[in-house]
């Protein structure tokens, strides 16, 4: 027999292998499958490891039937944009419907919030008026800034006091007197998650003032505080430990064990960050595996949790704004957060 007919033969062979290898698993041999989700139009990919093949469909309702499967294991993956890919190892049996039921979540969304680099005539000359401003103020006895409120500046009187006065434009306010101390003592931040109201570091002592009625209340918190918020008659003083909850009403400060830093969500959950550095509340949460801090909502009626996402971002504030959560990093960049779970 001629070597160019045993070639013919063999791809004979071959050819007819292939034929029913092809035809016992993709005609004789097929399966189905349904799938069931809490989304419409989403994507199913499937793909076989072994034939190195793959193939997708887009599914339009949320119940998706796909029909005359090939008998193989398949890695199956659920995709939507705005949710978290679901994956799953499958098995089409022959002559079987697999019936799948699966729940799809919302991705997590960080959007950073960039500041307009543009600069109009108008930027140019309140610019100028700053510098005017500046020369003022050094030669107080100390000023601080905040954009929306305006500056803030202590003048020293002869009597060894000091005079609080905010200058927003052109008004000045006369807003309050105390015994002067060091500078270093001295500091003015705004209250998160208010428009009117200032946070006053004096020493051990600390001050809210509201600028909408000129009231002052004192509180005695020997501890450095990072930044305050706001939330009803609860104001939040976080510093490196963590939340102090100080209640108008009652004149307490508690100390808030659970989380170091977090918002009330709902009324029912709490939205706040474990932290890299806080591996024993990973532990207590079985939650070690998991790198980087962790963003989690947080349950208080069922005690429950569910981890939102993981982020390498040095998260440092969490405020609302306007019913808006936002996060601050370590540079105080501001991100939105949207898509929450």
């Amino acid at each position: 027999m001629s070597n160019r007919l045993i070639s013919l033969l063999i791809l004979i062979i071959i050819f007819w292998g292939i034929y029913w290898l092809y035809y016992y698993f993709f005609i004789l041999n097929k399966g189905d499958m349904s799938i069931s989700t809490n989304i419409e139009n989403y994507k199913v990919s499937l793909y076989n490891s072994k034939l190195k093949t793959s193939f997708s469909t887009e599914c339009l309702q949320a119940v998706c039937e796909l029909i005359d499967l090939a008998p193989f294991q398949y890695e199956m993956t659920l995709s939507k944009e705005g949710y978290k890919d679901y994956v799953k190892t499958i098995s089409i049996v022959s002559w079987e419907k697999l019936q799948l039921k699966v729940a799809l979540e919302k991705q997590l969304l960080m959007e950073k919030i960039d500041i307009p680099l543009t600069q109009t005539l108008a930027d140019t000359e309140k610019q100028i008026e700053e510098v005017r401003e500046l020369s003022f103020l050094q030669k107080s006895y100390k000023y601080f800034l905040i954009p929306h409120l305006g500056y803030f500046y202590f003048q020293e009187n002869e009597d060894n006091s000091l005079t609080l006065f905010q200058k927003n434009g052109q008004e000045t306010l006369n807003l309050y007197s105390f015994q002067k101390i060091e500078r270093t003592f001295l500091d003015i931040q705004a209250i998160e998650q208010t428009n009117n109201m200032i946070f006053i570091s004096y020493w051990d002592d600390k001050f809210l003032y509201n600028l909408s009625n000129n009231s002052i209340e004192k509180i005695y918190f020997p501890q450095k505080i990072n930044y305050v918020k706001q939330m009803n008659h609860i104001y939040h003083l976080i510093n490196d430990k963590g939340t102090f909850l100080y209640d108008t009403n009652t004149k307490n400060i508690e100390y808030f064990y659970l989380f170091k830093d977090f918002i009330y969500y709902d009324n029912e959950h709490y939205l706040w960050i474990i932290f890299l550095s806080e591996t024993e509340k990973k532990n207590n949460y079985n939650l070690s595996h998991l790198s980087g801090n962790l963003i989690v909502k947080y349950n208080f009626k069922t005690k429950t949790m569910k981890v939102l996402e993981t982020t390498d971002i040095n998260i440092t504030k969490i405020i609302l704004e306007n019913n808006s959560l936002y996060f601050y990093d370590s540079w105080n960049n501001k991100y939105q957060v949207k898509n929450i779970e």
